[in-house]
């Protein structure tokens, strides 16, 4: 950006891959991208969203991020609440993100250091461990609170556990394991490493498509050609920087690169 105002207008594309993704949904994704970019005049910053991982950007267009195992209930399928398959999710907090996370709904899957909701339909049960920090509270008690609201008054919230909590669990409070250690931090959380950023270029100038690794370590800006494409892997993410007289054919093949590892 050289800082003069404009009226042209500025997209953020944002693609989020679960984990449980096939390698053909990713491919359509990457393509749907290029599809996109070329709709909009190659305007949109492109953003790739792992599970997991995602950006402070992708997470502030969101209340709270929940993950479900599989698909959910939907206008296409309407599923009575007396009839809801129980789901259990462990809220916890990282240094960047409050998520809720779906678990296997048996008793052992539960810690004493967060909080875990258990959706059985038209019971929703909030199980708040002895270490659980007010992060994490409030976190769940908003997951109870929209479940709750989603079943149109026919669900009722219980913030403690009961015989009927444990007996949809298969187990009671002596299954439930001690606090977890911090290992379940972000993998953003880590700082990049400089000394191990790879650049590689995308470029069709010989007369094929080519993609090579250019340098690896520390890099800078001059390193760049604005008649190509380049990507910068950063281990923990991954930059794409296009070249304005990158040819349709690299802008194209960009997109497919970075939904693989490289």
């Amino acid at each position: 950006m050289d800082g003069k105002e404009t009226d042209k207008l500025g997209w953020d594309v944002h693609f989020w891959l679960g984990k449980e993704s096939s390698q053909d949904e990713i491919g359509v994704a990457a393509y749907k991208a290029v599809e996109l970019d070329d709709l909009l005049d190659d305007g949109p910053v492109q953003h790739r969203e792992v599970q997991g991982h995602e950006s402070a950007l992708f997470q502030s267009y969101f209340k709270g991020i929940q993950y479900m195992e599989g698909g959910i209930a939907s206008g296409f399928r309407q599923v009575k609440p007396d009839e809801y398959k129980p789901r259990l999710f462990q809220v916890r907090r990282t240094r960047k993100a409050v998520r809720a996370f779906e678990v296997p709904v048996k008793a052992s899957s539960m810690n004493n250091g967060d909080v875990f909701i258990l959706d059985a339909g038209l019971q929703v049960y909030m199980f708040i461990g002895e270490h659980a920090n007010a992060f994490e509270k409030m976190k769940g008690g908003a997951l109870a609170s929209n479940i709750v609201s989603a079943r149109k008054g026919k669900a009722k919230f219980f913030p403690e556990a009961d015989d009927n909590f444990w007996k949809i669990l298969g187990g009671s409070r002596a299954d439930v394991q001690p606090a977890l250690e911090d290992q379940a931090e972000d993998e953003s959380d880590r700082p990049i490493d400089a000394d191990k950023v790879k650049l590689f270029r995308l470029s069709d100038a010989s007369g094929k498509m080519t993609f090579a690794k250019e340098a690896e370590g520390r890099i800078s800006e001059d390193q760049l050609d604005g008649n190509d494409v380049f990507i910068v892997d950063c281990d923990i993410e991954i930059f794409v920087w296009v070249g304005k007289g990158a040819s349709a054919s690299e802008k194209s093949q960009v997109s497919p690169l970075c939904f693989v590892s490289i």
